[in-house]
């Protein structure tokens, strides 16, 4: 499908009644359908320019399966925190000059991204990937990029892998909320209440609280709102003089442990007696009776 090429006179050398030239073709890609090409030419004299004598033969054109060099995979980082992105470049090699796909299998399950390249290009910049959430404190994806040609199925592309690690954070709890927010008395309920962030997505969460009194209870977690809450009532206002106790909330996502902390003043409340009638009010010596009550235990 390429230009006929013209051979100038002065490229024509003459041994004896022998004329030669040579001359010169880049066959950029292999045929559509079958293996050859028919390369055909046509020689004419200035007697009878317009009736050439052409001769034709059948020349193979062996498709080369595109491949990857040193500089395959290029990352600007290689190791980032969950719920971070990445830009993948990726740079191959082929001798022809057709249309290329790259497949790349980001390595976390995600599904693969499928790039179909123009013809001529031989990069495919700025993929873009979000690595949602790391397994441990550090977790290592590997990165695979296959590509192929027409003629080059994908169990057969040739591939290049490269490594990331995607680093845990640690859930930011905000400021704890109480109601009441005291102070309170003894017997009193308190209810807790609050919200973390966290920037890697699809983790499970769970939470304890601390009450400061010797107890401690699960939260309920709101996984969607990252949102949790908790129910307790205080027994006994504390042996400290400032009658504080001190609240400890810490929200685990799996890895690692975020803390959040506040205080809430129980006071005292102060004993009821109640006195019974007397049994006898006619005795010398009554006896009297009565029933003390207490909010604590």
């Amino acid at each position: 499908g390429s230009p006929k090429q013209k051979v100038p006179i002065g490229q024509i050398t003459r041994i004896g009644a022998t004329r030669t030239f040579s001359l010169s073709h880049k066959f950029l890609d292999n045929p559509v359908s079958g293996s050859t090409y028919t390369v055909t030419m046509d020689v004419a004299d200035d007697d009878d320019p317009l009736n050439p004598v052409s001769i034709s033969r059948l020349l193979t054109v062996n498709n080369v399966q595109p491949s990857f060099g040193g500089n395959a995979l290029v990352l600007p980082v290689t190791e980032i925190t969950e719920g971070g992105s990445i830009a993948l470049n990726v740079n191959f090699i082929d001798p022809g000059q057709e249309v290329h796909t790259v497949i790349v299998d980001w390595g976390d399950g995600t599904p693969v991204t499928t790039v179909n390249v123009a013809l001529g290009i031989s990069t495919t910049a700025g993929l873009l990937h979000r690595y949602n959430n790391a397994l441990g404190n550090s977790t290592v994806y590997t990165i695979l990029a296959s590509v192929f040609d027409r003629e080059t199925s994908v169990a057969l592309a040739n591939s290049a892998s490269m490594p990331v690690a995607v680093l845990n954070v640690t859930p930011t709890v905000l400021p704890v909320q109480l109601s009441p927010p005291g102070p309170v008395q003894e017997g009193d309920e308190v209810v807790i209440s609050g919200f973390f962030t966290d920037s890697a997505v699809g983790e499970f969460y769970s939470a304890m609280v601390n009450w400061g009194d010797g107890t401690s209870s699960a939260a309920v977690v709101d996984q969607e709102t990252r949102s949790y809450t908790a129910t307790h009532r205080y027994l006994d206002d504390p042996i400290a003089a400032d009658d504080l106790y001190p609240i400890g909330v810490a929200v685990y996502d799996g890895v690692q442990t975020g803390l959040q902390s506040t205080v809430v003043e129980v006071r005292n409340v102060a004993p009821k007696l109640a006195v019974l009638p007397l049994v006898d009010t006619t005795a010398s010596n009554p006896v009297f009776r009565a029933i003390a009550s207490d909010v604590s235990q």
